[in-house]
């Protein structure tokens, strides 16, 4: 994505707009006057309404509570902060469960999106690069894990990263349709990593 001063306004107001209203509602026309620009600008930055929405994932992928360590957040990895392999790697999964209004609505624009990568395949290419990276930092976390002990070395570490965040983006699904909240979120998914991950 450009990284100018106009294309960032464009795709915060995108960012905006999938969070408050969803997809089905989605009008460049909105987001342009949002931003305070033309919609040819628009077009001119993003060229379709479906690059507008991919550069607004990204986006999302970039402000994720954990700094590019979230559900839709990726690529910083688990290798910096004190702690256990296992104490980073909660942290990381739980960077998105930090129960602020703009946790909330990044998970709302991350579902929103996925289910527009059901029937469009441009979009779909970027979640699926989105998740396969997103599945390799939480592997490299658990083999971190594993490393110093923390985390049971028999776990297969590509196989536990795909059921944990899994498991993570069914909780945020709870959250953003109102049927669990942010603690119950988090203790389900602290109680899962201990479980499943933590070594005796």
């Amino acid at each position: 994505m450009e990284n100018s001063a106009a294309t960032r306004k464009i795709v915060e107001a995108s960012w905006q707009a999938v969070a408050k209203a969803g997809v089905r509602k989605f009008r460049v026309s909105d987001v342009a006057a949002a931003a305070g620009v033309s919609v040819g600008l628009v077009y001119y930055h993003f060229e379709s309404r479906n690059g507008l929405l991919k550069a607004t994932m990204e986006f999302a992928n970039e402000i994720t509570p954990g700094a590019g360590a979230g559900a839709g957040a990726v690529g910083s990895g688990s290798g910096s902060g004190s702690g256990t392999g296992f104490e980073r790697l909660e942290a990381l999964l739980l960077a998105d469960f930090d129960g602020t209004e703009r946790a909330h609505d990044n998970a709302v624009v991350w579902h929103e999106l996925v289910g527009v990568a059901v029937f469009e395949e441009e979009i779909r290419d970027q979640v699926g690069v989105t998740l396969a990276k997103w599945r390799d930092a939480v592997a490299d976390a658990v083999s971190e894990g594993q490393r110093d002990g923390s985390i049971r070395a028999g776990i297969d570490a590509a196989r536990a990263a795909r059921s944990v965040t899994a498991l993570a983006d069914g909780l945020l699904s709870g959250i953003v349709v109102g049927s669990s909240s942010w603690d119950e979120a988090r203790d389900a998914l602290r109680a899962a990593l201990e479980r499943l991950l933590r070594a005796e």
